[in-house]
């Protein structure tokens, strides 16, 4: 059996992402804020960051590492003007649900962040409200500074590991 670094483990959940509908390898980052700095480009993007919350246990002859793996899901407002605030909500709504039913199938190596043996998604959660950024994907705190360009929510991956 191999044993995995946390990176190993991003980069895994990182490729099983590439497979959601409206997102591909331009568009899903590890630890790489750049996009964020001139999100004028594609309409959703999605950003894995390493780790700040996690912990290694060992109750048994084995060690069970869990990782709380952050990430921020984004997708454009839509400023058409025949679309409205709840069509640009689904349309996030949309997208995220299309990533839990990607990472939902166990037909896939997707909860096992494409296929580590020993590693598995236990849980995917929100991490936080949903938020509004400006065009220069700088955090808009309330509706006097206007429509947002994008909505986003930071996500929650929780992985556990049976290191070997």
């Amino acid at each position: 059996m191999a044993n995995y670094t946390e990176i190993d483990i991003i980069r895994g959940l990182h490729d099983e992402a590439c497979q959601v509908a409206g997102l591909d390898h331009s568009t899903v980052f590890v630890n790489d804020w750049s996009y964020a700095d001139n999100p004028q480009g594609n309409e959703s993007w999605l950003l894995f960051i390493v780790a700040e919350d996690w912990n290694s246990n060992q109750e048994t002859a084995a060690e069970i590492r869990t990782y709380n793996i952050g990430s921020l899901l984004i997708t454009r407002f839509a400023h058409e003007v025949s679309q409205s605030w709840a069509e640009s909500l689904s349309s996030f709504v949309n997208l995220r649900d299309r990533m839990l039913d990607v990472f939902g199938d166990v037909k896939t190596n997707a909860r096992s962040a494409g296929g580590l043996s020993q590693v598995h998604v236990n849980d995917i959660s929100n991490a936080g409200e949903r938020i509004y950024l400006d065009e220069n994907g700088d955090q808009m705190l309330n509706d006097d500074e206007g429509i947002p360009v994008f909505i986003g929510q930071p996500i929650l991956w929780e992985i556990k590991y049976e290191v070997c």
